[in-house]
């Protein structure tokens, strides 16, 4: 095993604060993300991770908010829009590329799970209406 899967986390979303140059917040997560970082005007930050699912921190704490399970690990970067004054965040899920298979593999390796973790549900877009978050 990883020497530093003692506490069985592989993943971490964490914050650098731009004028200190210092560490802000750090969320360590059972898996690692599979897409970028989505930040909105609202306090929110997006990651979708190998779980699979998509999760919305709070900007200034790192404490995770609200948390939806995927049927495919996200593969896309995470976008917002707004149709009718509603809030969306949308992402790809399922579409094998190669960030989400070269992190799976270390990620199978170290975890000692079992297949492919991407073998769920097939490529389809997630969206979410962010009624109440922001």
């Amino acid at each position: 095993t990883h020497p530093d899967l003692a506490d069985g986390m592989m993943g971490r979303v964490q914050a650098i604060n731009t004028k200190t140059h210092e560490l802000a917040w750090n969320t360590d997560q059972l898996t690692p993300p599979s897409t970028g970082l989505l930040s909105t005007g609202g306090g929110l930050v997006f990651s979708g991770d190998l779980d699979p699912s998509l999760q919305a921190f709070d900007d200034a704490t790192g404490e995770v908010l609200w948390e939806a399970p995927l049927d495919d690990i996200p593969s896309s970067s995470i976008i917002t829009y707004v149709i009718d004054d509603i809030q969306y965040v949308a992402l790809v899920v399922g579409m094998t590329n190669n960030w989400a298979r070269d992190i799976s593999t270390p990620f199978r390796r170290f975890s000692g799970t079992k297949g492919y973790p991407g073998d769920f549900g097939g490529a389809s877009v997630s969206v979410f209406a962010l009624a109440g978050m922001e």
